[in-house]
């Protein structure tokens, strides 16, 4: 269709662009320019098309510079604080078995890590 944005004639409107996955909106699409995006850095993430960046929940992190989603923290490591690039190994003497922990168990008496 054909518009301007004074006048309604004379130019081709096109659709505002969608940013990727592991990109957010740094600049909003107006009527004269499109969305402009912007990697969502280390510890944030943000799916395809919504424009947002989100910190990572407990439990899970995002280390590379454009995350759509943030992985699981895996078997014997966990994150307790949001926003996180890394998970954290559990230390001696502690244990997790599951992924996408927030802490670390302690060994049962007679047992060690």
């Amino acid at each position: 269709s054909a518009c301007d944005p004074a006048t309604g004639e004379g130019y081709k409107c096109m659709p505002c662009t969608n940013c990727g996955g592991g990109e957010y909106e740094l600049n909003d699409c107006t009527a004269t320019t499109d969305r402009t995006c912007k990697a969502v850095g280390p510890g944030y993430y943000s799916p395809h098309g919504e424009n947002k960046r989100h910190p990572c929940p407990k439990g899970r992190s995002a280390s590379a510079e454009a995350s759509a989603q943030c992985m699981d923290c895996p078997t014997g490591s966990f994150q307790a604080s949001e926003g996180q690039q890394i998970c954290r190994l559990c230390k001696p003497g502690f244990y997790q078995p599951s992924r996408g922990s927030t802490d670390c168990l302690p060994c049962e008496p007679r047992t060690w890590s």
